[in-house]
């Protein structure tokens, strides 16, 4: 067998092994790590209410001292783990004592919705203890704007509208600590997700909590807007570790 002969058997071996580990990714719940790609977000920072973040928080977890944190719509053209493509919308708040290398402060998820699929959304409950329901996101181009949407069973939750400037989109990325409570062990968990790509800024025209009384959303709304952007890339998620 030529040297040529040899490197076709395997390539074609290999992209076998690739097809087949990828549709077993898609039918089965898998663990982290996780990969996603075609990654698009729009993401707001916000300060919120304190007496709603430390009525939702569990002891010993501390928010950030101005009550920061955020919200954050996107959609996955594609992933290793939750199941091929989905969309997601959540809300966060920093965290003191658990900054990235950066200096990125950690979240805690306060509410989120993932989908369409259960896969996804089943996937992120149980190997990331993240407080999440079967939901969508879109996004909506309006005239000179992108409206940014995350729904569940055909209610709209949350809305962000802005004015993303395209003139100034660069190459960037970073690290985000997030720190979660595992339902079935009731033990802290903590995991990363590393981000790359393009980024642009964005100017708010309005980020609003619209969900109907008694929905988990419904607790948080933003006192204030303090940055947006649009994030273009990948994400690779870490497996989570348990806390002390």
């Amino acid at each position: 067998m030529t040297d040529t002969h040899r490197a076709v058997r395997l390539a074609v071996m290999l992209a076998a092994t690739i097809s087949a580990a990828t549709a077993f990714a898609q039918d089965k719940m898998l663990p982290p790590p996780y990969v996603l790609t075609g990654f698009e977000t729009i993401a707001t920072g916000v300060t919120w209410d304190e007496a709603a973040i430390r009525a939702a928080l569990p002891p010993g977890v501390v928010p950030a001292k101005d009550m920061t944190g955020g919200i954050n719509i996107y959609k996955a053209g594609g992933s290793y783990g939750p199941g091929g493509a989905f969309t997601a919308a959540y809300m966060w708040v920093d965290l003191e004592g658990l900054d990235a290398s950066d200096g990125t402060k950690g979240r805690w998820m306060l509410a989120g919705v993932y989908g369409p699929s259960q896969q996804s959304t089943k996937t992120f409950q149980e190997f990331l203890g993240l407080p999440v329901r079967n939901g969508i996101a879109r996004h909506e181009a309006t005239a000179g704007s992108v409206r940014a949407v995350g729904s569940h069973g055909g209610t709209d939750l949350v809305a962000v509208d802005v004015k993303v400037d395209y003139t100034k989109c660069g190459p960037g990325g970073g690290a985000i600590n997030f720190l979660s409570d595992m339902p079935r062990t009731n033990h802290l968990v903590a995991f990363s997700a590393a981000f790359w790509g393009e980024v642009c800024p964005a100017e708010v025209i309005s980020a609003r909590v619209i969900a109907p009384n008694g929905d988990p959303f419904a607790q948080f709304q933003p006192k204030k807007v303090n940055w947006s952007i649009l994030f273009k890339g990948s994400v690779a998620v870490t497996p989570p570790i348990a806390r002390p």
